[in-house]
């Protein structure tokens, strides 16, 4: 899925390192975090305006020299049954929200909105496949955007937190820059207003990020000497921040967000053989990650629903505890 990058000879003057493995949740709590906390104030009656599950199907990571290593599951995955785990996770989380004691438009009287449907017509074509390609740090995605029938994919800055440190914002490195593009140039917003004032109802975008592994690559110089490493650890979960549910009240957004990935149980099998050599003729070494994956598809199927239903109740109370 990916291309395979040919190592070459990069000059620098020190080691240039990507990627150290963030902290990871157990199968415990969810760790939330909520932007713009005071939004949520006043919040009665809600509409699910779009959901979108973003399944990471491929991962890989080329250090500056050159060395390589990913995972590919992409044909381990029917894209049928992750349709119908979309709709799953979905269906679960409006019987959760309605039970949470809050009150939730029907999605019958929702698609009967004239604003809805004019938001449901600016929708991109779903599935929609969407790669990345970048060396160092996270390295490329291959990833699947699905979402129930009958509501749209809204994937837009306005609605991620995306702070980072200092005055300094990060960027989602699992969207293209033409794709990015694309899904920002609709001005999501002001659909999404005249939804709320025709319902009277604050609307909720919910997007589950689901990767399924750390890559890791460096490059280290000492005088002549160039050594290039890269390595996949296999780590299924819902990832942190850009797992998401916007909470948008007369146009103003809170927005609560997982502030650690959660493991999403055990269904990916790696097959360890690192194999360490020359990378290039001359002075430089590197490593190739040779692992091999295989994936238990009829567990990940089990555990992705049940970890992002475990996310997202986390999101509904942090919800109703502030509104």
């Amino acid at each position: 899925m990916f291309r395979h990058a040919i190592a070459g000879i990069v000059l620098a003057s020190s080691a240039l390192v990507s990627l150290a493995v963030p902290a990871v949740a157990d199968a415990g709590e969810p760790v939330v975090a909520v932007h713009d906390i005071g939004n949520l104030k006043g919040v009665k009656r809600v509409a699910v305006t779009s959901f979108v599950v973003q399944y990471v199907v491929a991962q890989q990571t080329t250090s500056r020299g050159g060395a390589s290593s990913g995972i590919d599951l992409g044909k381990d995955i029917d894209p049928a049954r992750l349709q119908q785990a979309t709709e799953q996770i979905y269906a679960q989380f409006l019987a959760d929200l309605g039970a949470s004691g809050i009150e939730v438009v029907a999605p019958e009287a929702l698609a009967a909105s004239k604003g809805f449907r004019e938001m449901l017509g600016k929708s991109p074509a779903t599935p929609l496949a969407m790669s990345t390609w970048s060396r160092g740090k996270d390295g490329g995605y291959s990833s699947v955007f699905h979402v129930p029938k009958g509501l749209p994919m809204v994937v837009r800055d306005d609605y991620e937190y995306l702070k980072g440190r200092g005055l300094g914002q990060v960027t989602d490195p699992s969207l293209s820059i033409g794709g990015g593009i694309k899904l920002a140039s609709t001005n999501w917003r002001y659909y999404d207003k005249a939804v709320q004032d025709e319902l009277q109802a604050a609307t909720l975008l919910v997007r589950v990020f689901v990767p399924l592994a750390y890559n890791e690559s460096s490059t280290s110089i000492a005088g002549p000497w160039q050594k290039d490493s890269a390595k996949t650890t296999a780590g299924l979960r819902i990832g942190e921040r850009f797992t998401r549910m916007a909470v948008v009240q007369d146009d103003e957004i809170a927005k609560i967000y997982l502030g650690e990935p959660l493991l999403a149980g055990d269904s990916i099998i790696a097959n360890q053989g690192a194999k360490s050599g020359f990378t290039a003729s001359k002075l430089l070494f590197g490593s190739k990650n040779n692992e091999s994956f295989a994936l238990d598809a009829d567990q990940y199927f089990q555990d992705v629903p049940a970890a992002s239903a475990k996310v997202l109740n986390a999101f509904i109370k942090a919800m109703n505890d502030n509104r």
